[in-house]
């Protein structure tokens, strides 16, 4: 039962990324490292990056011309999502290759998942 539930969330993930991943093609964002953080968010928040970045992230497209009344919940989640996507991807890398190459440090590959984590 966990394994379909979590498929269904791999997938949603997924195709909420590549939508966002069409839209920023066509409307790229100012700062260049957002162009990968909002797909990244798509990985793991589904419809609500989506929601999130129709709302608050094409925002700050080049040549948007709508004005920015933000709030400040909104402003801190924009511009926090960069460290969740860094996060991410150091998870989604981390974990394969610590199991991948047996990495371990003094005997334990726990410590080994949570150095790649930090670092």
């Amino acid at each position: 039962m966990l394994t379909t539930i979590s498929w269904i969330a791999l997938i949603i993930g997924i195709i909420s990324s590549a939508i966002i991943i069409v839209d920023i093609t066509r409307h790229p964002q100012q700062m260049k490292v957002m162009n990968l953080v909002w797909p990244i968010n798509g990985w793991f928040f589904g419809p609500f990056a989506l929601w999130a970045y129709f709302k608050w992230g094409r925002l700050n497209a080049k040549g948007s011309e709508r004005e920015d009344r933000r709030k400040t919940p909104a402003k801190v989640f924009v511009s926090t999502s960069h460290c969740a996507g860094g996060c991410t991807v150091g998870d989604a890398a981390g974990v394969p290759f610590v199991a991948l190459t047996g990495f371990t440090i003094v005997g334990s590959t726990l410590f080994a998942h949570f150095w790649l984590n930090l670092s």
